[in-house]
């Protein structure tokens, strides 16, 4: 239905996009939620599916609020996911665990929306909504989603880069290309290997 709105009225075929992508985003926030909701692991930092760093995070996250030294100040990973923690927590990390929860819930919701969006202006409406239904339902990042690690915000920038690509690519970029660079940088500090993502976007550029 987008991609026949889209031939005849181009400003009407963004609002259907629009709708449908927080449409996508609420059913996939939902669905986050009511998994959390359901599992005995809620007041956990991390998973009994993935428990990952999780504690590490809440741990560093506490000691940035408390301007204390983690880990003898050494950069085994980068800071990103901790800082955010600090800045969504609003105080002591380890008593905000379910509203920090629910961020992330949101954070996982938002990159299946952008994902989707990604792939409604690569491949059209069709495989746009696809891909957003297999990213709300997928049951792999509804658990990543109630974990506090790293992932799930990483996620979200890399399909903000996504969305931006094609405008990018072909040469469209204006301020989006500066939009499309510093999400490549906050990605960075969320997960350090990005890296070698950006530069394998830059090689086909």
């Amino acid at each position: 239905a987008v991609t026949a709105i889209a031939r005849d009225d181009p400003e009407r075929a963004r609002g259907a996009a629009g709708r449908l992508a927080a449409w996508g985003f609420g059913l996939a926030f939902a669905l986050r939620l009511l998994f959390w909701a359901a599992t005995p692991d809620r007041a956990w930092p991390g998973s009994a599916w993935y428990d990952g760093d999780a504690r590490g995070w809440i741990t560093w996250a506490g000691a940035l609020r408390d301007g204390a030294e983690y880990e003898q100040g050494l950069p085994f990973r980068p800071p990103g996911a901790a800082y955010l923690i600090v800045w969504l927590a609003g105080g002591e990390p380890r008593d905000a665990i379910g509203r920090l929860k629910v961020a992330w819930c949101a954070l996982g919701a938002l990159a299946a929306a952008l994902f989707a969006e990604s792939a409604r202006r690569g491949f059209g409406a069709g495989v746009g909504l696809a891909v957003g239904l297999a990213c709300a339902g997928s049951t792999g990042l509804m658990i990543l989603s109630t974990s506090l690690n790293n992932e799930t915000p990483y996620l979200v920038l890399v399909a903000a880069t996504l969305v931006t690509w094609g405008e990018v690519r072909d040469g469209r970029g204006g301020w989006r290309l500066g939009v499309w660079g510093a999400l490549h940088g906050l990605a960075c500090l969320v997960r350090v290997e990005h890296v070698l993502v950006f530069a394998g976007m830059l090689a086909v550029l």
